[in-house]
């Protein structure tokens, strides 16, 4: 019972959150956190050679700078694609696209709670409806994707 509510929780609060905020923000702000990331590894070394930096706590700063940059730069992109989409009244558009993107979150939230409980709890996951299902649906999807 108890791990039934956290599940149709964690799918509604994505559904919602997702509607709310657009399908084009939620791919920003995965894309931003990888462009960060590739930023960073690629021109932290070169930035500290420029700026003659020799490892440690210094160069730590320059990638949290790079990183920070990175995303920025993949963030205001999408704020203006965003923009660009409600400008051509595609915003409904853009909203059931995060809506869709929300409900994947919300039910990949779901299935790693329902995985917690059923290592940790096992007694809460076999007393759920809906773990079962889930896990079940998790599978047959994996299975169809690794085909």
């Amino acid at each position: 019972m108890v791990l039934d509510f956290l599940i149709l929780i964690f799918i509604i609060i994505g559904a919602g959150y997702g509607l709310m905020v657009g399908g084009v923000k939620q791919i920003f702000s995965i894309l931003s956190i990888i462009a960060g990331f590739l930023s960073a590894t690629i021109l932290t070394r070169p930035v500290a050679e420029m700026f003659k930096v020799k490892g440690g706590f210094p160069q730590v700063v320059i990638f949290l700078i790079l990183f920070v940059l990175g995303c920025a730069v993949v963030i205001y992109i999408g704020k203006m694609i965003r923009k660009i989409l409600h400008l051509m009244l595609l915003g409904m558009i853009d909203r059931l696209l995060g809506l869709l993107i929300g409900l994947v979150k919300g039910y990949i939230g779901a299935f790693i709670i329902s995985l917690l409980f059923l290592v940790f709890k096992p007694e809460l996951f076999h007393q759920s409806k809906l773990a079962p299902y889930l896990l079940n649906s998790v599978k047959i999807i994996l299975g169809e994707i690794i085909k």
